[in-house]
């Protein structure tokens, strides 16, 4: 009973079947009718989530505005309510359900900048894990490199845009001054999101660099790797690029398929 009886107060709460009639059978007046009682969880619920989701979204909010961005947002609780007993994990969905929302068609980077600030916030809370350490890997025979599977960071993201989502970020990202001018002819957007040293930061970086550590992150070698980029630029410089990966914090293991020079 305890169960069906807490589905039917979040449908209610949520506006899903009938919230008067719930009300009426179950809410005690109390000196307020009982539909007001459950309106006040009904707006206590709505204004909580979309704040929370406004925390994780802010530059989505800021280039729709708060009005339409609170519509979103209720449109969105009532699709997808939280699944878990914590705000940290809610709204990864956002930028699907903002693909298929009409009211946002004329804004069609909108998803990707919602998939970019998603990431960042997933990147902040993943689990923490010390990076590669450049100097180990230097002590690797260059014999070996090219059989070398690297792990990923478990704080790294990936995103690719055909929108310039990653500048379109950063011009909206200070609410305290106006945003810069971004034209939509300047995408796309090869984007890595990191967390060295405990502090999230953006990397731009070229579709063939993109291609090969996408490619490592699904742990194909470096030499299998290595050809998907130079597919996409005969310029590609492996060896700029590993020490760029390194430094940066982007990796977080190698196998070898062998013992590790020490």
């Amino acid at each position: 009973m305890l169960p069906e009886l807490q589905v039917a107060f979040r449908d209610a709460v949520l506006g899903r079947g009938d919230p008067a009639a719930f009300a009426a059978a179950h809410v005690e007046p109390g000196g307020l009718d009982p539909r007001r009682r459950l309106q006040v969880h009904r707006n206590n619920t709505l204004i909580t989530l979309t704040d929370a989701l406004g925390a994780v979204y802010p530059v989505v909010r800021r280039l729709v505005g708060d009005d339409f961005f609170a519509h979103v947002a209720r449109g969105f609780i009532e699709r997808a309510p939280p699944a878990s007993g914590t705000l940290i994990d809610y709204g990864a969905g956002l930028a699907d359900y903002l693909g298929g929302l009409d009211a946002a068609a004329g804004l069609p980077y909108l998803p990707d900048v919602a998939r970019l600030e998603w990431a960042w916030h997933d990147s902040f809370h993943a689990a923490d894990a010390p990076p590669l350490d450049p100097a180990r890997l230097a002590a690797l025979p260059r014999e070996r490199l090219p059989g070398a599977r690297f792990s990923l960071h478990p704080a790294a993201r990936l995103i690719r845009s055909s929108w310039p989502v990653g500048r379109i970020w950063i011009a909206h990202g200070d609410p305290d001054r106006p945003p810069d001018s971004v034209s939509l002819d300047e995408g796309p957007d090869y984007l890595l999101v990191l967390r060295p040293d405990y502090d999230v930061r953006l990397r731009f970086v070229g579709h063939a660099e993109w291609v090969f550590i996408v490619n490592l992150s699904r742990h194909q070698s470096v030499a299998e790797a290595w050809a998907a980029a130079i597919d996409i630029d005969s310029t590609f410089e492996l060896s700029q690029v590993l020490r760029d990966c390194l430094t940066g914090g982007l990796f977080h293991g190698v196998d070898l398929g062998g013992p590790f020079p020490e």
